[in-house]
């Protein structure tokens, strides 16, 4: 059985992710392979346990990349449906309060984790949102009182954190906005998440890898400006994956 808490990681397998997003497949394969590393060490420094939920497609390949991880199949005919899945599926294995996030991105600051479970852990229905830069979110926390908040989304709209804000105030739930933050939705934002990286705490561990994307994609090396030689010691190296930051 799960613990009280519950991060629930709706995500498909690295290299799934790495050829939807259109990018480099053994760089991009590291990158995504990095952001769920990093998430299943931040679960355990919340307290909380990890749940991935994938696709049948991939739900092997990422039993193989976490052998020790509960990873179970995503369940529905619509993206709405296979997340209230994924969510019911958590409260039911005995969790009391579930934040979902996705595997296209870092994972939040611990302290922004920890506030949402604590914000969810109060004795009335809440909801957490960490919303995103597209007018999407980055993650969505409810509890055991709060659990039909996303009934009625219209998901993979540029509405989906007003839509929710509307229906915790429809609802009478506590609300509590972390912080903005941003995901990768395509290749097209590498060259921006790598100029940010460098300042934004949460995107910085994973420069290296970004800039290992940067060098193996021409296309994408040519909407940044990023210093010769640092992508030349990447080009010339091997084509190994670089070294994960949360390995």
């Amino acid at each position: 059985m799960l613990s009280r808490r519950t991060v629930v990681l709706f995500t498909r397998a690295p290299e799934a992710e790495a050829r939807a997003k259109g990018l480099p497949a053994a760089e991009g394969t590291s990158l995504f392979t990095g952001f769920l590393s990093g998430w299943k060490r931040r679960a355990a420094e919340a307290d909380a346990e990890l749940l991935i939920v994938t696709p049948v497609s991939t739900q092997a390949a990422l039993k193989r990349l976490f052998p020790h991880e509960t990873v179970a199949a995503q369940n529905g005919d619509t993206f709405g449906a296979r997340v209230e899945s994924a969510v019911a599926l958590a409260f039911e294995r005995g969790a009391a309060s579930v934040v979902m996030v996705g595997g296209d991105g870092p994972p939040l600051d611990l302290e922004e984790l920890r506030a949402g479970f604590a914000h969810l852990e109060q004795p009335g229905g809440a909801l957490y949102l960490a919303p995103a830069e597209d007018g999407g979110v980055n993650a969505i926390g409810v509890n055991g009182r709060s659990k039909g908040a996303c009934a009625s989304v219209s998901w993979l709209r540029p509405t989906v954190a007003a839509q929710l804000t509307d229906a915790a105030r429809r609802l009478e739930l506590a609300l509590y906005v972390g912080g903005m933050g941003c995901d990768l939705d395509s290749a097209a934002d590498i060259a921006r998440l790598y100029r940010q990286s460098k300042s934004v705490s949460i995107w910085n561990p994973f420069r290296t890898l970004l800039l290992a994307v940067l060098a193996h994609g021409r296309a994408i090396c040519n909407r940044v400006r990023v210093a010769p030689a640092s992508l030349a010691r990447l080009v010339l190296q091997p084509r190994a994956p670089p070294v994960l930051p949360f390995a």
